[in-house]
C-alpha cells in the first residue's frame, strides 16, 4: 500500500475496510463506508477540515501509485456491492432516499472507472491537476497553527517525492 514517510497513520487497506463493513445495519454501512472510502484521500480530508474528526492526522498525502489506485477501485466496487445487497423496499421512506443517492453515487463512480487510463494527472486546470492540488495543499490549505501541524506538514513535505515519481510512473 502507501509508502508514508514519518506519518501516524494509513489509509484502510481491502481488508479493513471489508472488516469494517461486516454486519453493520444500513444506515451504519452507508456512513462507515464514506468514512472509510475518504480515509483513502488523505488531502481531500485536510481540505474538508476533518482529519481529527475521524482521528487521523493531517500527515500523509495522497498515494497516486497504480497499486493503491487499484485497490481504491476495487473498494468503491465493494461499497456499492455491499449497498445493492440491501432490499431497498424494506427500507423506511428516508432509507430509501439515502439508497437512491448513494447507489447512484457508488455506480457512478464505479462506471468512470473504465476511464481511469484516461485522467490528466497533471496539466494546466488546477481544479483536476494533481501536482497543482498538493501545490495548494501545502501552500494555502494545510493548517500551521500549532506544533502537530507543523510536524504533519514536514511528514508530508517528506513525501513529495515519492508523490511525484508515483505521478511520472503514471504519465509515462
Amino acid at each position: 500500500t502507501s509508502e508514508s514517510v514519518g506519518s501516524s497513520w494509513l489509509p484502510p487497506t481491502l481488508a479493513e475496510v471489508t472488516t469494517s463493513l461486516d454486519g453493520l445495519g444500513f444506515d451504519q454501512v452507508i456512513d462507515a463506508s464514506y468514512e472509510q472510502y475518504l480515509l483513502r484521500f488523505p488531502e481531500v480530508l485536510t481540505h474538508y477540515g476533518l482529519a481529527s474528526q475521524l482521528g487521523v492526522r493531517n500527515d500523509l498525502l495522497n498515494d497516486y501509485s497504480e497499486e493503491y489506485l487499484a485497490e481504491t477501485r476495487t473498494i468503491e466496487s465493494l461499497i456499492l456491492e455491499k449497498l445493492q445487497a440491501y432490499d431497498r423496499s424494506a427500507l423506511t421512506p428516508t432509507q430509501q432516499l439515502t439508497y437512491d443517492v448513494c447507489a447512484w453515487y457508488w455506480d457512478d463512480i464505479v462506471r468512470s472507472q473504465e476511464f481511469a487510463d484516461l485522467d490528466y494527472l497533471v496539466n494546466h486546470f488546477y481544479i483536476t491537476s494533481r501536482d497543482w492540488s498538493t501545490f495548494d495543499l501545502l501552500t494555502v490549505v494545510h493548517p500551521l497553527s500549532s506544533t502537530r501541524d507543523v510536524e504533519d506538514y514536514m511528514a508530508r513535505l517528506g513525501q513529495v517525492e515519492i508523490q511525484f515519481d508515483q505521478l511520472i510512473d503514471r504519465i509515462s
